[in-house]
């Protein structure tokens, strides 16, 4: 019997809503917000959520200390410095050598349910 896989999911603010759907942020980096390589569903948490169904095309772990520029461009940010103090807002007892998930992801053409 082949087992039925959940859906995964992962919560924006609705602030990165735009920058996602038109292709500037292809990224997120997470703490202890465990995802595997496939179909997802980015959900931005407005009053009534939005949807924007991605792939997760890579899945990096990487040292808080080791988030670069090129990381941080990614995510929409002009530097690492930048897109730590992002973090800070969501995971305020990070430190240098907190472990972090850097997760590249793609829009699929089916882009909003």
């Amino acid at each position: 019997m082949v087992e039925a896989r959940a859906e995964q999911v992962l919560s924006f603010d609705p602030r990165h809503y735009r920058p996602v759907a038109e292709g500037r942020k292809r990224a997120t980096t997470r703490i202890d917000e465990p995802v595997e390589l496939g179909p997802i569903w980015l959900v931005f948490e407005f009053d009534e959520p939005r949807q924007l169904a991605a792939t997760i095309d890579e899945i990096v772990t990487k040292r808080w200390d080791d988030l670069s520029d090129d990381d941080a461009r990614e995510e929409g940010l002009a530097s690492a410095d930048g897109l730590r103090d992002l973090l800070l807002e969501y995971y305020p007892t990070a430190i240098g050598d907190s472990d972090v998930e850097f997760i590249r992801f793609s829009l699929t053409p089916v882009t909003e349910r």
